[in-house]
């Protein structure tokens, strides 16, 4: 079996050994499977839900939890409103391994990590003269370049050097412009250099710069509501576009409202930064200093309801765009073995500080539907301070193979959010501002781990573990009044049983791992309606994120491996979740109290699986190694909007997605020699998670396509 190394607990550890449920993706499983961006992540690691479409990773749940901060070679990404978007493909490039952990992080990762972490380890500098260039290329206008060398200068300095450039046109064709959207344009570039003077001293630096000018994937409008606002505005003549748009499918857009030259653009300038430092005191104490930096530019006009009106466009012309966002991150470590080496621990502080660029203006289009435009210019800061410690104690000497971990971390945090806002009503040139905001916040939370382990074969751990976490708060900025703004931070307490085992019998080799969680959802944050500018002739009802819920979170992950004999191997992986809200306490759109408990989480599917197969068909000297993989992957139907009884706008469709490829190592005998043809969505899916889902109230419903059947040949020469 293979073993894959992870940073989860903050050393790196054989993912077997960690009692944790981790699905790990090494850099040959992410080419294998195409998985360039979090929503293409999304098909093979259970658990985790995406919202809303290729390139429009906006809402990230695991395990039905919001909550998932991403990590770069240990130091946290930009986050918006403490939930990292996952967007783009600026961290999917030369990586070691992508790690996924599920439920509470808040000792180690403590930002905001309330539904579990990404870790995207980088490769760093190596002792050795090697590298590799490929280059692919298939339908779509798809071209796929890459390259790394890595460089010892000298045996205390070493330096890797990488680049990757792609293309893939668009796979949505607007036939009123010609324009492709859902296209990737992007080229990201890595240098990693390690220096290591002494044996006791080592230094790694990692620079990171991704650009990219795509354009996003529509919206797919198929349905609209007969009572709704959009339909009350324009008319019969909505009716006979959506008909009109049903009959051409997902992959043809009858139109846009946007002009051609700025539909569905977007444009992301990227720079990160991590530099560890490591200094080897004794063989018992280690300190570590994690820096941090990030500069990120992001600008995207979109047609969020996808039709030739103004229903809801996003950042039309005239809108500005925000200026360059900053952050910075400092984090110290003391990792090392105490009481005769039976208590491993890692403690340490941490702080965190964003510096927003100048401030954009936002101005979105509805002039269709309700005759207005919304002008927003808004920047938003935070601050985090944190100080953390979580050990392990071995307790050998009294049942072999048992030990016990426990942790605590405390944090502060801190947000700010400076906004004006108006409301323009372009058929009279009425501007009506709405008071501005100025509003901060500041929020204490402890979050714990604790946890029992134990190992009673090399190849066998059980592990029961009760972990808490929190996301922090934020404001709701579509307000006109502060009261009305703020919501504070929610918390998970997950209880966890797992088993992770490795077997070999004879020849054959098993891997099995398990894990079944149980969790107490508390001040979770929701939409809700309610009342605003309450007490004023300004009082109406809106829709906004509060703190008007609880609900247990439960359910079964697994995965499967099984080699029989050396020329074949079968894995399943999966998912259940049935989590349900115990009390979410709402208004009914005419302001009548309703009650939402026992209705389940949005963006949950219940069941989510996939079963992979590789055959190994060839071994010759002369001519090579030759195998053929085939994943099939599941999801089922999710809730998109907590209501009582849901109807099919409430919902996203369930999907199956077929990826297969056939590869060839040692080309024609020749080391270092690769090449792979491959086909994703062999199947021809038409469904993707996330949409526009505005049916009850601008009256629209839209839903994201699938990336489509994509056929490709790739060639690969290592060194």
């Amino acid at each position: 079996m293979e073993e894959i190394v992870v940073s989860a607990r903050r050393v790196r550890e054989n993912a077997q050994t960690v009692p944790i449920s981790i699905t790990a993706l090494t850099e040959d499983s992410l080419r294998r499977d195409d998985i360039r961006t979090a929503t293409d992540l999304d098909k093979d690691v259970p658990g985790l839900t995406i919202c809303c479409g290729k390139g429009q990773a906006d809402y990230n749940f695991l395990r039905g939890i919001q909550g998932v901060q991403s990590y770069f070679a240990e130091t946290p990404l930009l986050a918006f409103n403490g939930i990292t978007s996952l967007s783009g493909n600026a961290m999917y490039f030369d990586l070691e391994n992508l790690s996924v952990l599920k439920g509470p992080q808040g000792t180690l990762f403590g930002v905001s990590t309330n539904g579990g972490a990404l870790l995207f380890a980088p490769k760093k500098a190596a002792d050795d003269f090697e590298g590799y260039v490929s280059a692919e290329g298939g339908n779509y206008g798809r071209r796929i370049v890459e390259g790394v060398v890595n460089l010892p200068i000298s045996d205390a300095l070493k330096i890797r050097i990488g680049g990757q450039s792609a293309h893939v046109d668009g796979y949505v064709t607007d036939i009123s412009s010609g324009a492709k959207l859902g296209a990737d344009d992007y080229a990201v570039g890595r240098i990693a250099v390690k220096f290591r003077p002494t044996d006791s001293f080592e230094d790694n630096l990692l620079v990171n710069q991704y650009n990219a000018g795509g354009t996003l994937a529509p919206y797919v409008p198929v349905a609209v509501n007969p009572v709704g606002a959009a339909r009350a505005a324009i008319g019969p003549a909505l009716d006979a576009y959506i008909a009109e748009q049903i009959s051409l499918g997902y992959y043809s857009l009858v139109g846009s409202s946007l002009p051609s030259s700025v539909e569905n653009r977007n444009r992301v300038r990227q720079t990160n930064i991590a530099n560890i430092t490591s200094l080897q005191l004794s063989p018992s104490l280690t300190l570590k200093n994690i820096f941090g930096y990030e500069r990120e530019y992001d600008f995207t006009q979109f047609d969020a309801d996808g039709t030739p009106y103004k229903i809801y466009d996003n950042n039309v012309p005239g809108s500005t765009p925000t200026g360059t966002n900053q952050l910075y991150t400092e984090e110290f470590q003391a990792q090392g073995l105490t009481f005769a080496g039976k208590l491993n621990y890692t403690a340490g502080l941490f702080y965190a500080r964003s510096e927003p660029g100048t401030a954009g203006t936002v101005i979105s289009d509805l002039t269709d539907a309700y005759g207005i435009k919304l002008t927003t210019t808004a920047s938003s800061q935070f601050e985090t301070e944190a100080v953390y410690g979580q050990g392990t104690y071995d307790f050998g000497d009294v049942v072999e193979g048992l030990k016990f971990t426990g942790g605590y971390r405390y944090t502060i945090d801190r947000r700010w959010l400076d906004q004006k806002s108006a409301t323009i009503v372009p058929a009279f040139g009425l501007v009506l501002p709405n008071a501005p905001l100025n509003l901060s916040s500041e929020s204490k939370n402890g979050s714990y781990t604790l946890g029992l382990t134990y190992q009673p074969t090399p190849g066998v751990m059980y592990y029961l573990t009760n972990s808490k976490g929190f996301l922090n708060g934020g404001f709701n900025t579509s307000v006109t009044r502060a009261a009305d703004a703020p919501y504070a931070p929610e918390s998970l307490n997950n209880i966890e049983l797992g088993m992770k085992s490795d077997y070999n019998f004879g020849d054959m080799a098993f891997r099995a791992n398990v894990a079944a969680y149980y969790g107490f959802y508390n001040d979770a944050q929701v939409s809700v309606t309610t009342v605003i500018n309450a007490g004023t002739p300004q009082q109406a009802l809106a829709v906004l994120t509060k703190n008007a819920a609880k609900g247990l979170v439960r359910g079964l992950e697994w995965n499967f491996h099984f080699i029989p004999i050396a020329a074949f191997e079968l894995g399943t992986f999966g998912s259940y979740m049935d989590n349900k809200y115990t009390h979410y306490a709402s208004l009914s759109p005419t302001g009548q109290p309703i009650d939402l408990s026992n209705t389940p989480f949005v963006y949950t599917p219940k069941w989510k699986y996939g079963v992979t197969g590789n055959v190994h068909f060839l071994n010759s000297e002369n001519i090579g190694d030759g195998s053929a993989t085939a994943t099939y992957t599941h999801q089922s139907s999710v809730i998109t909007t907590a209501t009582i009884n849901p109807q099919f706008y409430d919902m996203g469709p369930g999907f199956g997605n077929l990826n297969v490829s056939l590869n060839w190592n040692r080309v024609m005998g020749k080391h270092g020699l690769e090449a792979s043809f491959f086909v994703n969505n062999v199947l021809q899916n038409k469904d993707a998670n996330g949409g526009f889902g505005a049916y009850g109230s601008l009256g629209v419903l839209g839903y994201s396509p699938a990336i489509p059947r994509m056929v490709g040949v790739r060639l690969k020469e290592s060194f």
